[in-house]
């Protein structure tokens, strides 16, 4: 329906039962009666279409959208806020104003791509910040405020870097006996277990069964919500390090005076980082990545994963001891080096020369 009220020509239609008006002169930037027809148009085409996007939407702005995104990651408790505000600092200052999100296109996307690439942005980094974004426009069209219509085609950036790194034997003693003696324990278990960081720096005493000889980490204490737990009892050096980590924190108690209830701790405190330390040990040690810096701590999640391989450890046990729910994680980590295909060429040759001596006896 077109009308008038004074000298401006408007529209009027409905939508799911609500009744709607907008003004020609605001959304086209003319007032006349052909322009308000094109107008009426479009938005029966689109109502048609299911593309239509109505005024409460066009309201929403990028602050709108993290918002809801903090509030979906408060719902479902998930662990990588951090990353995801590191993400929005840079969205936040290329998507400058606030704009609405109506108004953050396709092209727009391309662009705040391309602008990371100059600054030197790796592109897993520019990955997770156009993850963090996508992923609010989604909650926002879970929580109604925003219709499937409105949301952009995001950029797919393709990352190439997974690593390959790994700690051979000789690497993993030399350097624990170069790191601190508050982590040279934790350093073992995360050898043998390939538990992540966090999985190691928030493990309480609570979980550590003595009498068992078991290792817990609680349901929704890891990063797929899972519980699991590895028994240490049959490995010699962490039956070595759980006892000699409840030794130094029953001493620690004694001095302190207070009940410590992190396994691995600095004087009582949890360890929240050892960066700096690790880096030390490895230059210390010699031991270096392919790029000729020091290996990080998650490539002992690599070496975990390897060494349980090597071992002929089902894959499904291994893929449980290390908290892996897909075939394709258990690819990333399971690394192969040239012995090992080696040795799988030279078990082949011993097959077939048993088999052919067999036929030959037969």
């Amino acid at each position: 329906m077109i009308y008038q009220r004074g000298d401006r020509y408007w529209i009027q239609y409905w939508r799911d039962g609500r009744r709607l008006r907008e003004s020609v002169a605001k959304a086209t930037g003319q007032n006349t009666p052909k322009a308000a027809r094109d107008l009426e148009r479009k938005r029966l085409g689109e109502l048609e279409a299911g593309t239509w996007i109505g005024p409460d939407e066009r309201r929403l702005r990028l602050a709108d959208l993290r918002a809801l995104l903090d509030a979906d990651y408060l719902d479902k408790e998930r662990k990588s806020g951090d990353r995801m505000g590191r993400a929005w600092k840079h969205l936040a200052a290329f998507f400058d104003g606030n704009p609405r999100a109506v108004h953050i296109t396709t092209d727009r996307l391309h662009q705040f791509a391309a602008a990371r690439r100059a600054d030197g942005a790796a592109p897993a980094t520019i990955r997770n910040e156009l993850t963090a974004l996508r992923r609010a426009f989604r909650v926002a069209v879970e929580r109604q405020r925003l219709r499937v219509a409105a949301v952009p085609v995001f950029p797919s950036i393709r990352v190439h870097n997974a690593r390959d790194v790994f700690y051979a034997d000789g690497e993993v003693a030399a350097v624990r006996e170069e790191l601190p003696p508050e982590l040279r324990h934790l350093w073992t278990v995360c050898a043998w277990t390939g538990w992540r960081r966090n999985e190691l720096f928030d493990l309480q005493w609570a979980q550590v069964d003595f009498a068992a000889g078991i290792v817990r980490l609680n349901v929704g204490t890891t990063k797929n919500r899972e519980g699991r737990e590895v028994p240490f009892d049959v490995v010699p050096d962490l039956v070595a390090a759980f006892d000699a980590q409840r030794a130094y924190t029953r001493d620690v108690e004694r001095r302190l005076g207070r009940i410590v209830a992190h396994v691995f701790h600095r004087n009582g405190k949890p360890i929240k980082r050892m960066d700096v330390a690790r880096q030390q040990a490895c230059r210390r040690a010699g031991v270096l990545g392919k790029d000729g810096r020091p290996k990080v701590l998650h490539d002992l999640r690599r070496t975990a994963a390897r060494n349980l391989t090597r071992a002929g450890v089902p894959r499904h046990v291994a893929m449980r001891i290390l908290g892996l729910k897909t075939e394709s994680m258990w690819r990333r980590y399971s690394i192969i080096e040239t012995d090992d295909l080696r040795d799988g060429m030279a078990k082949v040759l011993a097959f077939r020369t048993r088999e052919q001596r067999a036929a030959r006896q037969a």
